[in-house]
């Protein structure tokens, strides 16, 4: 068989660039996009998209403008940069595969074709902006398939699920999300957090310094675990687990994984397979024991939730599903939180965010008084800290390249925009564009402080960043497709910083930081190089709760008037 395989890869090669050439001169339809010409021909924009999404698509950007086409080997995409698009593409009520999209649709709508969408208006959806509606035609889209491929995390993309299992996985998932488990969930993360910076003062090398991606890592893989899978799970397969998830996820991220991923004797292709199937094969076993356990201790978490299941027949729900829901919620979040939580950690121990730490430190005091235990209830009075999280997540956004798919042509910006066409919105370049975000490069919480004057006093209604930013500013998403998964992260985040910032002083080596790597599709930029921290035992000093705010500072960054 692995002869015959390698009998046809000349052939596959050779339908593979004649396809890449018919792409290339296949044309766009009347008045379409133009498309990015860069590099080697045929190959190079995809080339060059893939070794550095963001400059390529920031180069794109400016010299075709907010509208144009990139070939990327297998499949041309339609990329519509102008952040006012942002609301439109995320919140509209379509099928969708996005980084930052809600669990909820994906489960719900992911196998649906363009015919059982159907027409959907941008009339729907939570925050409108009637202005620009001229501009964005109502025109109906559907999942995408293909990228879906590309992480291996479904067993069969092609495959429909029954709605009736789709409905009761949904259902599973918002149990878990709710929020009056996040209490829980705060106290189960504190206790995990102390243990682990206990663990990592002694994993310390000689200069006493650790590396903080890894180390973050395995700590967010450990909360994910126990809090979703169970500690039973963790104790039996933790070590298993956590191996195979992460070369699942490394070998999925392989150019060629990404680009042949319907040849398994492809070695990235090949491991990422094995991968998954070990993966499977450990939340099989745990569903048979959770089936037959009687234990309290074995109920809550998404596993129990999932072995209870049945289709409508009266037996149990396919493993193949049980084990795309699991991998679909560890692929968006374990990176994502790893992500965000290292260049939090990492931002807050410079010298030059000394004040930034010092207002997060005196809110802490001042929400949990003489008390060390943290309630989530305590958490909405910690506004320093969630400035410090949303910029972060503004500076290394989840994904880079969340599609959709138009199924019935429409024009825009002069344009007509093909059916069928893969259509792409990038937030990050929202996030990183100085015209929106002045300074855009540089960390500063401070600009999602509420600002006083632009409220009158009467006025309940919270601080809203992405409004103020003319919905350029994405976090979790908007509308129905917003993350469910939203208040778990953030109590994840919330709960490990909390109890850093209050036991310890960290001391970043050189105070320097690596550049960060966006990847070409899914997940929080990765550092390029190691980021070196040393752990030293600290306690809020009492008076600090006592201690006068400073005077209020008038914005050296703010958006601009829209």
């Amino acid at each position: 068989m692995g002869l015959l395989l390698w009998a046809l890869f000349p052939l596959a090669l050779v339908a593979a660039v004649l396809y890449l050439i018919y792409l290339r001169i296949k044309p766009t339809g009347h008045g379409g996009p133009p498309r990015v010409e860069k590099g080697v021909p045929l190959l190079g924009a995809a080339l060059a998209y893939f070794g550095s999404p963001v400059k390529t698509l920031e180069w794109a950007h400016l010299m075709y403008g907010n509208v144009f086409r990139l070939n990327l080997l297998f499949f041309d995409a339609v990329f519509l940069l102008r952040s006012s698009l942002l609301w439109r593409a995320m919140e509209t009520n379509v099928a969708q595969q996005d980084g930052g999209g809600s669990l909820h649709s994906t489960l719900d709508k992911y196998f649906y074709n363009a015919e059982e969408t159907g027409e959907i208006s941008h009339h729907q959806g939570t925050a409108h902006n009637p202005a620009h509606h001229d501009e964005w035609p109502s025109y109906p889209m559907s999942g995408v398939e293909r990228l879906r491929r590309l992480a291996y995390f479904h067993a069969n993309p092609s495959t429909q699920i029954p709605k009736a299992n789709l409905q009761k996985m949904q259902e599973a998932v918002a149990t878990v999300f709710r929020t009056e488990r996040m209490e829980q969930y705060s106290q189960r993360c504190a206790d995990i957090a102390q243990r682990t910076l206990d663990e990592w003062t002694k994993q310390a090398g000689r200069d006493g310094y650790i590396e903080l991606a890894a180390a973050v890592q395995g700590l967010v893989m450990e909360i994910n675990t126990r809090l979703l899978l169970g500690d039973a799970f963790y104790a039996a397969h933790g070590r298993a687990f956590a191996e195979s998830f992460l070369a699942l996820e490394k070998e999925s991220a392989h150019l060629l994984a990404r680009i042949l991923p319907d040849l398994p004797f492809i070695p990235p292709v090949k491991r990422a397979l094995e991968a998954r199937r070990t993966l499977a094969s450990l939340i099989e076993q745990e569903l048979a024991r959770l089936r037959q356990s009687k234990s309290s201790d074995d109920e809550g978490h998404l596993l129990h939730l999932l072995a209870q299941v049945k289709q409508e027949d009266g037996s149990w729900l396919p493993i193949e599903q049980s084990v795309d829901t699991v991998l679909q919620m560890f692929y968006y979040g374990q990176a994502n939180t790893t992500g965000h939580l290292t260049w939090l950690i990492a931002h807050m121990s410079q010298r030059g965010h000394a004040q930034d730490l010092h207002r997060v430190r005196r809110e802490q005091r001042r929400a949990m008084g003489e008390s060390e235990e943290l309630a989530y209830s305590q958490f909405s009075s910690f506004r320093e800290l969630e400035q410090c999280i949303q910029e972060v997540t503004r500076l290394y956004f989840t994904t880079t390249l969340p599609p959709r798919k138009a199924i019935k042509s429409f024009k825009f910006e002069g344009f007509t925009i093909p059916e069928g066409s893969l259509l792409c919105v990038s937030p990050i370049l929202g996030h990183l564009d100085s015209d929106i975000f002045p300074d855009a490069g540089i960390f500063f919480p401070k600009r999602f402080a509420p600002p006083k004057k632009k409220q009158a006093p009467e006025t309940k209604t919270a601080f809203n960043p992405s409004s103020f930013y003319g919905m350029a500013y994405v976090q979790f998403g908007y509308g129905m497709h917003k993350c469910p998964a939203e208040k778990y992260a953030m109590t994840v985040l919330t709960s490990f910083f909390s109890v850093l910032v209050r036991t310890r002083s960290v001391e970043l080596k050189d105070n320097k930081l690596p550049l960060p790597q966006y990847p070409a599709t899914f997940g929080t930029a990765t550092p390029t190089g190691d980021i070196l921290i040393r752990l030293q035992p600290y306690a809020i000093p009492r008076e600090l709760m006592f201690e006068e705010d400073e005077p209020e500072v008038i914005r050296s960054i703010l958006p601009p008037a829209h």
